[in-house]
């Protein structure tokens, strides 16, 4: 057993030289105040809703040592808990360089409520690419202190494109960029902006990420390059600003050091990124 926690025990309370109170990997839980059958029936189904919906949907209601958010919320802020982390996730891996500093933007109708919630996605999908040792919703903000990365937070009621917009800026050696993201049908997280490029591109790995010159046969000769190493296209996204191109290439495996390499040797090929 990694850990328990416990709540109930036969005779109460247990005496101060109890083992189980010198077990590390044990916690005690005051006893809840459940006399009743009815009453010790409702607690137990509040618990097994509360771990259900930190399991399938990443959302701590009534965390003791991570942002609460609130259980009304939590069903449209789950969606966005997800695209936080990755957009920050994808960031860091696209762009290299020291993290100095990092911003979450909430637009439109995103809970401001669930800012600190979000603030910890962002930190731990960022940092987990740059630390060793896990990073967690639990330590994602010592650690940012530890590392001196400043971090800011804000929100508007503004709409420029979408409904609901999240935003996560980041300074890495001196280089400032950005990545946009909104949620589709309440759960499908999208990238819709990375720097200067407009995309609808899902921000998850193994995925590769390409500038490369804006003309025909570039996307073809990546194709045949991966093609060669057996891996699978999944999803596409192009876009172009200022006559350069952008890819962003879903991956059906992981990307392989020799496929990589093909990849950005390339001759269209200005910059690759692989994102795990």
């Amino acid at each position: 057993i990694r850990g328990a926690a416990l709540d109930v025990f036969e005779k109460e309370p247990l005496a101060q030289d109890h083992r189980l109170l010198r077990t590390p990997n044990l916690v005690v839980t005051p006893h809840l105040g459940a006399s009743t059958k009815e009453a010790k029936r409702g607690v137990s189904l509040d618990m097994a809703n509360q771990i259900a919906t930190c399991l399938k949907r990443g959302v701590v209601l009534n965390g003791i040592n991570v942002p609460r958010i609130a259980p009304s919320e939590a069903t449209m802020v789950g969606p966005y808990l997800d695209l936080v982390h990755n957009l920050a996730s994808f960031l860091v891996q696209v762009f290299p360089g020291r993290v100095q500093s990092l911003r979450l933007t909430l637009q439109g109708g995103v809970p401001e409520s669930a800012a600190s919630s979000l603030t910890v996605a962002m930190l731990s999908g960022a940092l987990a690419h740059r630390l060793e040792g896990p990073v967690t919703p639990v330590n994602a903000r010592r650690l940012a202190e530890q590392h001196q990365i400043r971090v800011h937070t804000e929100s508007s009621s503004m709409k420029r494109d979408f409904m609901n917009l999240v935003r996560v800026e980041a300074v890495l050696d001196e280089q400032r960029h950005q990545i946009s993201g909104t949620v589709l049908g309440q759960r499908h997280g999208r990238m819709v902006e990375l720097d200067s490029f407009l995309l609808d591109a899902i921000p998850e790995g193994p995925a590769l990420v390409t500038w490369h010159a804006d003309r025909p046969g570039v996307l073809g000769e990546l194709g045949t390059a991966l093609g060669r190493h057996a891996i699978n296209i999944a999803r596409v996204q192009l876009a172009e600003h200022d006559g350069q191109a952008l890819g962003i290439l879903n991956l059906s495996q992981p990307l392989t050091d020799d496929a990589f390499a093909a990849v950005a040797s390339l001759p269209g090929i200005a910059v690759a990124r692989a994102v795990v």
